[in-house]
């Protein structure tokens, strides 16, 4: 140990390091400790996340909030089938604290889009490409197309920027505040609905032509069965498009860290490999390094005989 103590005074000379072999370590510490307590603590600068700002409305906003409010409730009035109340939990979320994922997503609704510019640069611009190609190939004009999970509306901002006259675009999602940030965006949009419903319990009454989906089935339970109920949906030949947070079956440590922050602060894990294994077979896959696991993508195809 004294050995190890000289080497780290070694810009010193050497009756300076005879000199500090021959103290103890305890006097070091004290002299350590004495300097460390005359000091001013650091204050910490960041906000946690509750003492953010609060984004403030006009009342004339305030207005149309509560207009879009009680229009995304009609469609739940018309069909009790799609039963998620005005306070619903992101969809699936049983497998997880289902108060604190409600409380969370309807307040980082306003900031969502906001918290992309912080994360963007982690996203592997790869797979961008790449689901932005997917949605380029598969989705062409006078389609019908359902998102599931819509959010504040990412995807709907991806086919618009690729010019595709669908004939009809229909937006999901359980969180009414998401949905507000979605029709704030893109409500002025042509053949396009934003509704609330559960895609665990909303009774499938038409079909599709491509069925999109983005982080959103992570925060299901059982995700493989919500795929297979998305077939269904589709026409024959349709499509779905798939990209989400998969775990990896042997996770390095900043793998776990990520997980476990996901877990804490976003409510979702990513999908097992044994639930993947559940998965149907799927017409292209592709896997992206990403931290906590992978990215995967995945496109379905309803067999043009059903």
């Amino acid at each position: 140990m004294e050995k190890s103590h000289g080497e780290k005074l070694l810009n010193f000379d050497d009756q300076t390091k005879q000199e500090a072999r021959q103290t103890p370590a305890t006097e070091d510490f004290k002299k350590i400790d004495q300097k460390t307590l005359s000091q001013k603590p650091v204050m910490e600068t960041r906000k946690p996340l509750e003492k953010l700002p609060i984004i403030k409305t006009s009342e004339a906003e305030a207005v149309k909030i509560a207009e879009i409010k009680r229009s995304l409730q009609k469609p739940l009035v018309q069909n009790d089938a799609m039963s998620p109340e005005p306070t619903a939990v992101p969809m699936g979320s049983s497998n997880l604290e289902v108060g604190k994922v409600h409380k969370f997503y309807s307040w980082f609704a306003k900031y969502y889009d906001l918290s992309r510019k912080i994360w963007n640069p982690f996203f592997p611009a790869s797979v961008e490409k790449e689901f932005n190609g997917l949605l380029s190939t598969y989705i062409k004009d006078g389609a019908e197309i359902l998102d599931v999970g819509v959010g504040t509306g990412i995807n709907i901002e991806r086919v618009l920027n690729d010019n595709i006259a669908f004939a009809h675009y229909e937006g999901i999602d359980v969180n009414p505040e998401m949905l507000i940030e979605a029709r704030h965006k893109f409500g002025d949009v042509n053949n396009m609905t934003l509704r609330l419903a559960d895609v665990t319990q909303m009774e499938i009454t038409q079909q599709y032509d491509v069925i999109i989906s983005t982080l959103a089935l992570s925060h299901l339970k059982e995700p493989d069965k919500a795929i297979q109920k998305l077939l269904t949906a589709l026409k024959p030949g349709g499509k779905i498009l798939y990209l989400d947070n998969f775990a990896v079956p042997k996770p390095r440590l900043r793998d776990k860290v990520a997980i476990w922050v996901y877990r804490k602060m976003f409510h979702f894990s990513p999908i097992s490999t044994e639930t993947a294994e559940k998965f149907p077979a799927s017409e292209e896959k592709k896997h992206f390094p990403f931290l906590g696991g992978q990215l995967s993508m995945y496109v379905f195809q309803k067999n043009i005989d059903k």
